[in-house]
């Protein structure tokens, strides 16, 4: 053990030992001994191994040699590289690019073609897959860089430890990794996930539960595991150096700039829906969604000023029911001189146009904020308990284009950093990376112009068609889902159909009024009512034909009847283009859409159209009703042949008929809509 006091000369020509030379030997170069008592050396004849009387270990020489570690040391001859025991012999007859040194049992090694792997302790290869790069173990995890250029953990046989992906990645030191993002450094955990939310421009590893950090504006600070400062090291460019005692705060929100410049940008003489994340919160707590965590001190100064900005042009707030988000809402309507609350609105957050149900929750836990939000920006199929991205999102730009009811000025929209990103990365076509995820009070615009809705967000600004959303079978199914996500359920094991007048919503952009859910058959029909009341569906009175049921702000209406066994059968026995409109939903979350042509002509014209055969004519007062309701609600007209139709079937029954066409009409109609005062007229 004699070796463990040695250090290497100021010179790099010998070893010493409490200041004297340890032998009488000189090399060129000398590295510093190792396990089992052998130090690396370089002579005129070429490199090896020396003891520590400064004799070589073995006859061979090298080109170059290094340390040993583990039993075994890298050497270089020409261009291949290898490991050797303590007598100079070969490891194997594998040869390398470039070997690394061995660490817990694992070594890394780069092929000719520039591929990286690991050797196991036999100096076989410890898997079978390459990598762009890899680096050393510790503590049974090394590093690993993909095709793409991302960086992820691996375990010691080779398998991807947690499946996250970054810019660059460190090993784990006492439980945390150093890892890099697209906004820049954090720790993440041996799940992958980030500790905190803050990003920094740099940081070091944690000691005893504290690192050192560089801040993006060049002050230096030591935080917590949480990411939370302890005290301020350096202060930002341009600042002076305290001279108090104790922490600073760490970042210095404001206003984000590209919300003031679209501000600036945006025309004054249309609506414009300004979909904004809430102001700044506080750090989350670890594992913790922080639903009931509210704006810091900050966050309603801020908001308060953005509002005080808006005056004279803010005209109304709306918010997800989160606590963060309606302080935002209210502190942006106070500053702004605005009276009454925020509008709650679901589709804004809890759970949000991208949530269908609540496996959406277990999926966040366990992929992570950062991979759920990738997967939303990004051309992929949806996460379990996650709506289609592309659908959903057109869905919530035509739902605030349709809530602001054409009014004039600034309407805001409050929520949260994933519906914004997604929302904007959709109608825009761009990726957005994590570099381009909002800031606090940072917001994308939307607005109608010319016959396209427009976009903007940061440095983009792009165009769609309008309307962005209508009757396609992605639409309509997207629809379809979300509704019975909130009602039975998409487990539910009853087969049945979603059929009428619900999917108005694709085009006046308005909550649906109740929700019809046509069952099959009997036993259809009876699991979809247990599964009403067991998810504390009320019963509502009987009306003729069917049987209501309220659900929180929804009412869902089951047919009595049963006699439809498919879809298409289903909508052939309604009377307008725009009800003839369905999805049939099958066990397994298996969807499939029908949208009548005379749906398509009804948009496409503008008009509310009759379907050539009304097999329950015995209605068709109802009928006429409903044709004057929808135009109403879309902005239609009805022709004046398809009323016709109507009073042509009424005109040519016997007058007992007539008289209990109108009875039926008493008893099924929800709003006259002068149907009444007409018949009366026929009958003078």
């Amino acid at each position: 053990m004699a070796w463990r006091g040695l250090r290497v000369s100021a010179e790099r020509t010998h070893h010493v030992r409490a200041g004297a030379p340890a032998y009488v030997s000189r090399f060129r170069e000398v590295l510093s001994f190792h396990e089992p008592g052998l130090a690396a050396a370089v002579a005129d004849d070429g490199a090896m191994h020396i003891d520590v009387r400064g004799l070589p270990a073995y006859a061979v020489r090298f080109d170059r040699t290094f340390g040993f570690y583990e039993g075994w040391a890298a050497v270089q001859v020409r261009d291949d590289w290898f490991h050797v025991r303590p007598d100079g012999r070969p490891q194997s007859a594998l040869r390398f690019a470039w070997c690394g040194n061995y660490q817990g049992g694992r070594c890394v090694v780069r092929t000719r073609d520039g591929r990286y792997f690991h050797l196991g302790s036999d100096g076989t290869p410890a898997y079978h897959h390459r990598w762009r790069y890899a680096g050393d173990y510790r503590d049974g995890a090394a590093v690993v860089q993909g095709e793409d250029g991302r960086h992820t953990h691996i375990d010691d046989a080779g398998s991807i430890l947690h499946g996250r992906w970054f810019v660059d990645l460190d090993v784990f030191h006492k439980g945390f990794a150093r890892a890099r993002d697209e906004a820049g450094w954090t720790h993440v955990g041996p799940d992958g996930l980030p500790r905190y939310e803050r990003r920094f421009a740099g940081v070091e590893p944690f000691y005893n539960g504290q690192a050192r950090v560089e801040r993006f504006d060049g002050g230096l600070e030591v935080i917590d595991e949480r990411g939370e400062a302890i005290v301020e090291l350096r202060p930002a460019r341009g600042e002076p150096v305290p001279s108090g005692p104790g922490p600073r705060s760490a970042i210095e929100w404001v206003i984000p700039p590209s919300t003031s410049q679209w501000l600036d940008a945006v025309p004054a003489d249309r609506p414009v829906a300004m979909l904004i994340r809430h102001s700044v919160r506080d750090h989350l707590p670890a594992g913790d969604a922080g639903y009931g965590l509210p704006l810091t001190d900050t966050g309603h100064r801020l908001a308060l000023a953005l509002g005080e900005r808006l005056r004279g042009r803010l005209r109304a707030v709306h918010a997800s029911p989160l606590l963060r988000t309606m302080q935002t809402a209210s502190c942006l309507a106070k500053g702004a001189g605005l009276p009454g609350p925020p509008r709650l609105d679901t589709l804004l957050g809890d759970p949000g146009v991208f949530v269908v149900d609540g496996r959406a929750g277990d999926t966040w836990r366990r992929l992570g904020h950062e991979e759920v939000m990738r997967n939303l920006v990004e051309e992929r199929e949806p996460l379990p308990g996650c709506a289609s991205a592309e659908p959903a999102a057109r869905f919530l730009v035509h739902h605030m284009l349709a809530a602001m009811g054409g009014v004039p000025g600034v309407h805001a929209f409050a929520t949260h950093d994933s519906l914004v990103t997604a929302t904007a990365a959709r109608l825009l076509g761009e990726p957005l990376a994590m570099s381009s995820w909002p800031w606090y009070l940072e917001a994308a615009f939307f607005w109608e112009e010319d016959g396209k809705v427009h976009c903007a967000y940061r440095d983009w600004h792009g165009t769609r068609a309008s309307p962005v959303v209508g009757l396609s079978a992605e639409d309509v199914t997207g629809f379809a889902r979300r509704e019975v996500a909130a009602t039975v359920g998409l487990d539910c094991p009853a087969r049945f159909f979603v059929a009428g007048g619900a999917f108005k919503t694709l085009l006046n952009g308005r909550p649906p009024r109740d929700l019809d859910l046509w069952a099959p058959s009997e036993a259809d029909r009876t699991v979809l009512a247990a599964r009403l009341r067991a998810r504390g569906a009320q019963p509502l009175p009987e009306q003729p034909y069917t049987q209501g049921y309220r659900l929180g702000d929804r009412i869902i209406e089951l047919p009595l009847s049963t006699q439809a066994d498919s879809l298409e059968d289903l909508l052939r026995r309604f009377d307008l283009g725009l009800s003839a409109i369905g999805v049939e939903h099958r066990p397994g979350d298996d969807w499939r859409a029908v949208v009548h042509p005379l749906a398509h002509a009804s948009v496409e014209r503008r008009e509310v159209l009759l379907l050539e055969e009304l097999p329950n004519w015995k209605h068709s007062l109802t009928s006429l009703e409903r044709m004057r309701r929808y135009a109403r609600e879309l902005g239609f007209t009805v022709p004046a042949s398809q009323e016709a139709r109507i009073w042509a079937i009424f005109d040519s029954q016997p007058r007992d008929v007539q008289a209990s066409m109108v009875e039926r009409f008493a008893r099924t109609a929800r709003h006259d809509q002068g149907v009444q005062e007409e018949v009366a007229c026929r009958f003078r």
